[in-house]
C-alpha cells in the first residue's frame, strides 16, 4: 500500500464472541442485532445460524441478497418477531418490507 493512503473502515460494532448463551445472546438482541453476529459471519457468502429453535439465514454474497429480496422475497418470510426487532431500528425501508412495499421498495416507484 502507498504511503499516506488507508482504507476506509466505517464505524461499526465489535462482533459477538465464537460462542454466546441464549441468555448472552437475548441480550445482545435486545440491544444491537448486529452483535449477535461472530466475526466469521461476516466473512462468509451465506451464514444460518439456529436461533431459538428457528433457522436464520445472513447473506453476504450480492447474489444471494438479490435472490432473496428481489427474485423470491415470498419464499423467505420473516417472523413478527424480526419485525419487531428490525423495524425500531430501520425504519419501512427494504429489509423491513414485504408485498406491494417490497416491490415498491425495490422499483423505488410508490406503492
Amino acid at each position: 500500500m502507498r504511503e499516506g493512503i488507508r482504507t476506509f473502515v466505517p464505524p461499526h460494532p465489535a462482533p459477538a464472541p465464537e460462542s454466546l448463551s441464549p441468555r448472552q445472546l437475548a441480550s445482545l438482541m435486545r440491544t444491537n442485532n448486529l452483535r449477535v453476529w461472530s466475526q466469521w459471519a461476516y466473512e462468509e457468502e451465506v451464514v444460518i445460524r439456529r436461533f431459538f429453535g428457528r433457522s436464520s439465514l445472513l447473506f453476504n454474497a450480492p447474489e444471494a441478497i438479490r435472490h432473496v429480496l428481489v427474485d423470491h422475497p415470498k419464499a423467505y418470510g420473516r417472523t413478527r418477531a424480526t419485525l419487531r426487532i428490525l423495524k425500531p431500528l430501520l425504519g419501512e425501508d427494504l429489509f423491513t418490507s414485504e408485498g406491494p412495499a417490497m416491490d415498491a421498495a425495490i422499483s423505488g416507484k410508490p406503492s
